[in-house]
């Protein structure tokens, strides 16, 4: 997992910004990157709402992300991935996060 990886870099607050294709490989991977993410805020791409790191996408899907998933999911088979941008915490005024969380 890249995430674990990146363990380092994390704890010593050098990455503040993450956008990531998100698929779990095993349910303990969920565990791992609620720990990574404490505190910070992550947002499913594809419905805007806040991801807490549970496996299950809430809300309805904004059409053009659900467009850019169905294209993945037909053309790379079924990755059943979530697209999630997070925030560092103390990152104010993000405008990626600000354009993800539009309502659709």
């Amino acid at each position: 997992m890249l995430l674990r990886s990146a363990k380092r870099l994390f704890a010593e607050k050098r990455i503040r910004r993450v956008m990531m294709e998100w698929r779990e490989r095993t349910p303990a991977d969920f565990p791992i990157a609620a720990e990574i993410f404490a505190g910070w805020t992550c947002v499913a791409a594809c419905t805007g709402t806040l991801y807490h790191w549970e496996g299950e996408l809430g809300g309805t899907c904004n059409p053009m992300w659900q467009s850019l998933r169905d294209a993945r999911e037909t053309g790379w088979g079924k990755l059943q991935a979530v697209d999630v941008y997070c925030v560092a915490p103390g990152v104010s005024n993000d405008l990626g996060l600000a354009m993800l969380s539009i309502p659709a």
